[in-house]
């Protein structure tokens, strides 16, 4: 799909850019490639994907986060308890700074601002809501 962009942007000019996908295209592979074509990229993964995983109990509170970070591809790999365990990879954000995201707390019966990686800040901002359509 980035064929024509890679091949009209200068390996310079691709550092402008962030891609960002959802766990249908992610996988450490692509990252690194990407990573070796200029390109940053964050997407959400699915499990399966990882040889090692960021497994979180499922009675974690929200906002329990787990991290990994390759040294070797540079990429990082960063699992939050939401509703559910959902994980990003990125090539381009790690957990720093964490910001507040407003989230339904059981027992508070009301919102609460729960802290969550920049990871996730960025993808969801960025992403434009695709995610909640599939």
């Amino acid at each position: 799909m980035l064929q024509e962009f890679l091949l009209k942007t200068s390996s310079r000019n691709r550092l402008q850019h962030h891609i960002y996908f959802d766990n249908l295209f992610s996988s450490p592979d692509l990252l690194v490639h990407l990573k070796y074509q200029n390109l940053r990229a964050t997407g959400t993964v699915r499990k399966d994907r990882f040889e090692v995983s960021n497994e979180i109990d499922a009675k974690a509170r929200r906002g329990t986060s787990k991290v990994k970070h390759d040294i070797n591809s540079g990429t990082n790999f960063v699992t939050v308890m939401d509703s559910k365990a959902v994980s990003i990879l990125s090539s381009a954000a790690g957990v720093t700074p964490t910001s507040n995201v407003s989230r339904y707390d059981k027992e508070a019966k009301g919102k609460a601002a729960i802290r969550f990686p920049n990871a996730f800040k960025v993808y969801n901002n960025l992403m434009g809501g695709v995610d909640l359509h599939d």
